[in-house]
């Protein structure tokens, strides 16, 4: 690469993408200085009958004579004269100190030693016309080149709009997000239109699998139309890249080599480069390279003590506590699936299909006893009001859309909707199926990926192991029980790694332990689900009851 000439190759690119249709822009670092030298030939004009009768032949275009460009470098390079021998060859134009509206005649760039221009645009001359906006920035804190700035002004004919979009896919789709400056709108929405909901939820209905589903797709239909002016939001998934995804900034701590001394040089700095920006003089230039020599001088200094720290504590934990060690250098690896949404399909329902097996339903009037009378108490206003007040904020909605914050803030216009529509369910003997309905995600276990065989579906339900304990709890107050904690543990089955230092669960107040191995009913369980130990276990028993029974055998001879 050293070898050959850059510019050579960069004319021989310029005229192979150069055409009737098309044209070439360049912009970028050419680390060449030009000075205010002309980029054009002067006196172009090529006169004589023998020229004018092959002219045709040639197609040759004399250069127009452009105005001096302004130019704050009047310094130039080898770099900067092959430059300008690309300009006159190609026609090329450079625009820095030639632009209307001035906003490019500065440095572009701001090395230790002097500031120079070695960033350009350059554009053809028919093409002038469409830099709308051309302007070489402020210097930042990342680099030492000013950032260039360019618009353009381009014409799109709609002939080509059928073309650009054809192909496509177009998928709307529905989120709900809690709005609190909307709150007391959709508050007054909800008790203006609470009739509608009255004559839905205290009507007469079918008590059977189709009435409940039909009663309770109702009352929710009609409920998110209620609350969608407020909350909803729809989106459009396609093909396009016209689509721009929102990026949410996340602000992090300072690393630990950042200290005050640090904060303090680079305060100086900024400081001194905002300066430099407003007046680029000689004097500001030396201010800016010495305040600027002395941060990087510390910033470097500090990270590598920084790195030489980190490196002998990984050295240290590597002997001292490998499991730790080991789990720095755990990532977690993506994997790529080709199976199809309708292969995923087909597969999980076969699963769950009752072809060939013998299932016995109970319908309502079969269960005619029940063992717990108070399975079939109403449901009690206050049994829902302490529901509620487990639920979380800000957790992802359902398929249906509703969230835990429209349980939450009104409760108390929804209130007497839900215990009226919880007894009617327990009533009928029929569970709504859309509150079966579960997200189920595919998660890859080994083997060949492609085979959804080697998937495991997993249900993303709201319910976890925390509210199950809650639930627990208040059963055994209810009815004046109590639960042995010192004998409750839990495990957590997985393969290998280790467990979270979020996993922590609690009964009434008392954290219960985690444990690796627990002994239930005399076999041995272990948290990778194999029972290796368990089989060790029952052997060693076994050995030690065989030697247990010869020696009793022994005594009696």
């Amino acid at each position: 690469m050293y070898n050959c000439d850059l510019f050579y190759a960069l004319l021989n690119a310029v005229e192979k993408y150069s055409s009737e249709t098309s044209r070439v822009f360049l912009l970028g670092d050419m680390n060449a200085r030009t000075a205010i030298v002309n980029d054009f030939i002067i006196n172009d004009n090529v006169c004589g009958p023998i020229f004018d009768s092959f002219n045709h032949i040639f197609g040759y275009l004399s250069d127009t004579n452009l105005p001096v460009r302004r130019n704050q470098d009047q310094s130039t390079n080898e770099f900067g004269l092959k430059l300008l021998n690309l300009c006159r060859s190609t026609g090329l134009r450079i625009l820095n100190g030639r632009h209307k509206d001035g906003l490019a005649n500065d440095y572009t760039f701001c090395g230790s030693r002097r500031m120079s221009v070695v960033d350009y645009l350059l554009a053809p001359y028919d093409f002038l016309h469409i830099i709308d906006q051309f302007i070489v920035c402020n210097f930042t804190s990342f680099s030492d080149h000013a950032p260039l700035h360019v618009r353009l002004r381009c014409i799109l004919h709609d002939s080509q709009e059928p073309e650009r979009n054809s192909g496509t896919s177009n998928t709307s789709y529905e989120s709900y997000r809690w709005k609190e400056e909307l709150k007391d709108q959709c508050y007054e929405s909800l008790t203006l239109n609470s009739g509608s909901l009255s004559q839905i939820v205290f009507s007469d209905i079918e008590k059977s699998q189709d009435g409940i589903d039909n009663y309770v797709e109702s009352f929710t239909s009609n409920l998110m139309d209620i609350i969608s002016p407020f909350f909803c939001k729809s989106y459009n998934s396609n093909n396009t890249c016209d689509r721009t995804r929102s990026k949410t900034t996340r602000y992090k701590d300072d690393k630990p080599w950042f200290i005050f001394e640090c904060k303090r040089l680079r305060s100086i700095y900024t400081s001194s480069l905002y300066t430099f920006n407003r007046d680029k003089n000689v004097e500001n230039h030396q201010i800016l390279i010495m305040s600027k020599r002395q941060y990087k001088r510390l910033e470097n200094k500090l990270k590598r003590k920084c790195k030489r720290q980190e490196g002998d504590m990984i050295a240290t934990l590597r002997k001292s506590d490998p499991k730790k060690y080991y789990k720095l250098f755990q990532r977690k690896r993506a994997k790529t699936s080709d199976v199809s949404l309708s292969e995923f399909f087909e597969h999980f329902r076969n699963l769950v299909t009752n072809d060939g097996i013998n299932v016995t339903v109970d319908t309502p009037e079969s269960v005619s006893d029940t063992t717990y009378d108070e399975l079939d108490q109403i449901i009690t206003q206050d049994e829902i009001l302490k529901c509620i007040s487990n639920l979380k904020r800000g957790k992802s909605h359902g398929i249906d859309g509703t969230f835990n914050e429209l349980f939450i803030e009104f409760k108390d216009i929804l209130l007497p909707f839900l215990e009226e529509i919880f007894n009617k369910i327990l009533a009928s003997g029929h569970f709504p199926k859309s509150w079966a309905i579960a997200v189920l995600i595919p998660v890859f276990k080994k083997g060949d990926s492609s085979d959804p065989a080697n998937y495991r579906g997993i249900s993303l339900v709201i319910i976890g192991l925390q509210d199950m304990l809650d639930t627990l709890l208040l059963y055994t107050c209810k009815w004046g029980l109590t639960a042995n904690i010192a004998k409750t543990k839990i495990m957590v089955f997985r393969n290998g790694g280790f467990d979270q230092d979020e996993e922590i669960w609690y009964y009434d107040g008392n954290a219960i332990d985690i444990v690796d191995d627990f002994c239930y009913l005399g076999v041995l369980l272990n948290f990778n689900g194999k029972f290796v130990k368990a089989q060790k276990h029952l052997a060693e028993q076994s050995r030690k009851a065989v030697f247990g029974l010869k020696s009793k055998v022994s005594s009696c001879i």
